[in-house]
């Protein structure tokens, strides 16, 4: 229950919490508009202020909308993603949209520009008549008072009462309704110095909080020395990743080609992901550590053992990845080693990239030193973008033909959206087999240990719960994923 252990007093300071909260919140959000705008009437540039009040004052409101939607759909505020999207330059290939969500979000942005034009006209004409009469004082004071109430007991509560946080039922209530409010995790971490260390309160992982302090402390990874000995015949190693495929989607119908690679291979059917996001799962699959790592083998540049070995035993890399490795920064982490990493590949379109790392890797095994071993990574990417607005083969019906996940709740039909989704995945399962008939026309399957797998799930509003997608929860549709093990007889 949302406020489970506390009575009626305790839900009213959680309610209270949340209110005060989101109006200090927006206020802040809307104050340096208003500060600026200000700043340009004083100066002259009335009608200059005024046009760019309303721009600037829709636009922030458009985003608050905007963050609205994707923590209803995905449980997680989309500002900090987006930023780091933003940095990694590659915001196209990772955030598509169907042309009906941009034809949505271009109609919304204009009707937030009309409406505060409406608004701005009215509360300028009340403003000119009744300003005199506004209790200006008491208004800032009331701010002031909300402000004070929200920011200074979650810093009592972070740094004060952090080591005795969860056995305070309130305290814990509190902060982890917080969560709700619009930028608020971005606001607080600006109050705090950096030698406080604890300044995070949420992430998309739903950690409460974050010590950056401990993930800069020196890494013992591993912690110890790797003893192996590279055999004189050394396997080779192909990893096939589908994006976002379900662990109960691994079958004759939605996946034929794997199904029938998978009869002559080991099939591990209750196997889970690390994670219920690519950066989690492809980590811990790769590190064979928790997520909690990632941010230190980030910052230190730290590849895993795994990719390590390989290099010091001398493996031929071939590394396909259809979206940017630059998000989740895989080119800075489980790849940092590697040299000549291709951090892009061709292609406007999910389809296009993954058929393009489909030739460049039978490219790669058709021209390998067959004395020497060689690693080769698949990770396909239309399973995840199955919105994208490329049409693909309708073999599951009835499927959505166009996807619009603004309009998705726990009412919402999910089985057209499942079904475009299957056919997303049978597509990918084409392109994979593929690449394994290559394996196998090249004799290589007789030395060559491949496995397939996924990074995370995804759910369909499987529990009547309005969860889509993932990353927004740790049910078994986000984290169950196929795991298939090809080992060669010897």
């Amino acid at each position: 229950m949302l406020f489970a252990g506390g009575g009626v007093s305790a839900v009213a300071t959680v309610c209270f919490f949340l209110i005060s909260g989101a109006l200090v919140q927006f206020s802040l959000l809307l104050f340096p508009v208003w500060l600026f705008t200000a700043g340009l009437a004083l100066l002259g540039l009335k009608k200059i202020a005024k046009i760019l009040a309303i721009i600037l004052y829709a636009f922030i409101v458009y985003c608050i909308l905007l963050d609205t939607f994707i923590y209803q759909m995905f449980h997680f505020h989309g500002f900090g993603v987006f930023i780091t999207v933003l940095r990694a330059g590659d915001v196209w290939q990772v955030l598509l949209l169907s042309w009906k969500e941009v034809f949505l979000a271009i109609i919304l942005l204009l009707f937030l520009f009309l409406v505060e034009g409406l608004l701005f006209w009215r509360v300028a004409r009340y403003s000119q008549e009744h300003l005199k009469a506004w209790p200006l004082w008491q208004v800032l004071v009331s701010w002031a008072a909300a402000f004070a109430l929200n920011y200074i007991y979650l810093i009592y509560a972070t740094i004060v009462d952090e080591p005795s946080l969860r056995g305070n039922a309130l305290t814990y209530q509190i902060i982890n309704e917080a969560k709700v409010i619009p930028f608020l995790d971005n606001f607080y971490s600006l109050l705090l110095p950096k030698s406080v260390g604890i300044y995070n309160l949420q992430t998309a992982g739903n950690v409460l909080i974050v010590d950056p302090r401990e993930q800069a402390k020196k890494l013992h990874y591993p912690l110890h020395p790797l003893q192996c000995t590279t055999p004189k015949q050394p396997l080779n190693i192909v990893f096939i990743f589908l994006d976002g495929w379900r662990g109960d989607l691994m079958d004759s119908a939605t996946t034929p080609n794997i199904a029938r690679f998978a009869k002559n291979a080991w099939v591990f059917n209750a196997h889970s992901s690390g994670g219920n996001a690519t950066g989690p799962g492809t980590f811990s699959f790769f590190y064979s550590v928790p997520y909690y790592y990632w941010d230190a083998m980030l910052q230190q540049k730290q590849g895993p053992v795994f990719i390590n070995q390989l290099m010091r035993a001398h493996y031929q890399l071939g590394i396909f990845k259809s979206a940017t490795l630059k998000f989740p920064a895989l080119d800075k982490t489980v790849f940092v080693n590697v040299p000549n990493l291709r951090l892009e590949t061709p292609g406007d379109w999910p389809t296009q990239r993954d058929e393009r790392i489909t030739q460049d890797f039978i490219q790669f095994v058709q021209h390998v030193k067959r004395n020497q071993p060689f690693f080769g990574f698949l990770f396909y990417d239309a399973s995840h973008t199955f919105c994208e607005p490329e049409h693909y083969p309708a073999i599951f019906q009835p499927q959505v033909s166009d996807c619009s996940r603004i309009e998705l709740d726990k009412n919402s039909p999910r089985l057209p959206y499942l079904n475009r989704y299957k056919n997303a995945v049978h597509f990918d399962d084409a392109l994979a087999g593929q690449a394994l008939a290559a394996l196998q026309q090249q004799n290589l399957l007789r030395n060559t240990i491949v496995i397939v797998t996924s990074d995370h799930g995804n759910e369909f509003n499987d529990n009547g719960l309005g969860y889509w997608g993932h990353t927004s929860d740790y049910t078994t549709y986000q984290l169950h994923v196929p795991f298939i093990v090809y080992w060669p007889a010897h």
